[in-house]
């Protein structure tokens, strides 16, 4: 699976028929989102104070891994 087809995946939650994913492969890609929505959601980025950076300083590894720009 191209890394545009796991973004559009995990940015809509929709599966195309036409992408070449096994059973496998798409409960792994829905348990690393559950995953890291959990984690997103342990992180205090109560506004006020603003504390969003949390969450950016979380994001960046992940977006580095999959290879996402974010400059």
């Amino acid at each position: 699976m191209s890394l545009q087809d796991k973004e559009f995946v995990l940015a809509t939650g929709y599966l195309p028929e036409d992408l070449p994913l096994n059973r496998e492969q798409w409960q792994a890609l829905e348990n690393q989102g559950v995953q890291w929505f959990k984690e997103v959601l342990t992180l205090d980025s109560t506004n006020p104070p603003g504390n969003e950076s949390l969450v950016a300083d979380w994001l960046c590894p992940i977006l580095e891994a999959e290879g996402i720009s974010f400059y």
